[in-house]
């Protein structure tokens, strides 16, 4: 090879070639049991809920991020609790994830709080639920504050 040669091939020539699909698997008996075998495989996992519910998660990173005085991570917790509360509005994890934002933080801290009853302020119809009526009885200051907002008075005191 000379100096001149360049060590890496021209932009115009490609280095990978498309691999043909019939070259995948042989033509052989067993080649169709190894497809079929993987495609009942794909047919049998479960299909992953990319959008899941996360709000209880989300409640708990807050809370320990107020703890540790971590500003930037408990922004990004109450963003993604709030940008997530409308979408499973109808999930059982709604409750849970209501009860943890008030267990696990100050009634001073407003950010989860104020969320929260802006939801039930726009969706009255969640009170109906059992599971989230249950909640309200077990949470003494998510009754008081939705006590408060029913009434018309402010929620902070």
């Amino acid at each position: 090879m000379s100096a001149a040669s360049p060590m890496t091939p021209p932009a115009e020539e490609t280095l990978f070639q498309p691999i043909d699909a019939s070259l995948k698997f042989p033509d052989t008996p067993m080649a169709e049991q190894f497809a079929d075998e993987y495609m009942e495989r794909v047919a049998m996992e479960p299909e992953v809920d990319v959008e899941s519910a996360q709000l209880v998660t989300h409640a708990k990173v807050y809370a320990i991020a107020e703890k540790y005085g971590i500003a930037g991570l408990k922004s990004l917790a109450r963003s993604k609790f709030s940008y997530q509360i409308p979408m499973h509005l109808d999930s059982p994890e709604f409750a849970d994830a209501c009860q943890e934002a008030y267990e696990s933080t100050f009634h001073t801290d407003r950010g989860l709080r104020d969320v929260i009853i802006q939801t039930f302020r726009t969706n009255p119809d969640l009170s109906m639920r059992g599971d989230v009526e249950a909640v309200v009885r077990e949470t003494p200051d998510l009754a008081f504050e939705l006590f408060r907002m029913a009434s018309g008075l402010p929620v902070s005191s």
